[in-house]
């Protein structure tokens, strides 16, 4: 059995055809590379960078999802802590109804 991680799907990306690992499906891989070409598209008619210059274009990128990482790592953080303030909550509040039944 192939592992799909092995696979490579061909798509497009910036109007450039390359074939890229399948990540998780064919369907999630081809979402991902629509997504990308998409921010590229908007990039380059917000003149914020030239296509052209495919390095540039990839730095910008790559700080964009560095950004993107670090804020989702920050809001799990966030979420982590809350999660870990109600279940202290919760596990007061039954000891405290233990401590009643007894």
């Amino acid at each position: 059995m192939t592992d799909q991680r092995d696979q490579r799907v061909s798509v497009t990306i910036a109007r450039r055809t390359l074939a890229v690992p399948v990540f998780k499906d064919l369907d999630t891989t081809r979402e991902i590379a629509q997504k990308l070409s998409a921010r590229l598209d908007a990039i380059e008619r917000e003149g914020e960078i030239d296509i052209v210059d495919s390095h540039l274009s990839a730095l910008y990128l790559a700080y964009e999802l560095a950004v993107q990482i670090h804020d989702l790592k920050r809001r799990q953080s966030e979420e982590t802590d809350q999660v870990i303030v109600a279940l202290e909550q919760a596990a007061t509040r039954l000891e405290q109804l233990l401590d009643e039944g007894k």
